[in-house]
């Protein structure tokens, strides 16, 4: 017996790799989600800044993020858009390759997630001196 010719493991099949899509999807939306109040939090950074620390190199750094921030919503809405199409039309399988790819997607989130407590904690650290001084 072909597993391929049997309709209902082609359905089984199929309702998998559109779950899986779909949990990629929905994790993806919360990252995006996260990116968005991230940069709310950078505009409140950047008038504490202007205000309270005044140092042009924490203004910088508050720049940077947000560029950073801007470019990797960028490649996020990119990806929404390639697995909304594959969820809605594809037929690819949901093998390794496409694990793979969610997988280099999740770093890029980490690795600005990383950068975005550094700078927060600098930031606090920084008010903290303030109150000292």
């Amino acid at each position: 017996m072909s597993f391929n010719n049997d309709p209902q493991i082609s359905r089984i099949i199929e309702s998998k790799r559109r779950l899986l899509l779909q949990k990629d999807l929905f994790e993806l939306l919360q990252w995006m989600d996260d990116i968005e109040h991230s940069h709310s939090e950078l505009n409140a950074y950047t008038i504490i800044e202007k205000h309270l620390v005044k140092k042009s190199g924490v203004a910088l750094s508050i720049e940077a993020l947000r560029r950073k921030n801007t470019l990797l919503m960028g490649i996020l809405c990119k990806y929404e858009l390639t697995l909304k199409t594959e969820i809605e039309y594809g037929k690819t399988d949901y093998d390794i390759k496409r694990s793979k790819e969610h997988e280099k997607q999740r770093q890029l989130y980490l690795d600005l997630i990383s950068d975005y407590r550094v700078l927060k904690l600098d930031i606090l650290k920084r008010l903290c001196q303030l109150r000292k001084g």
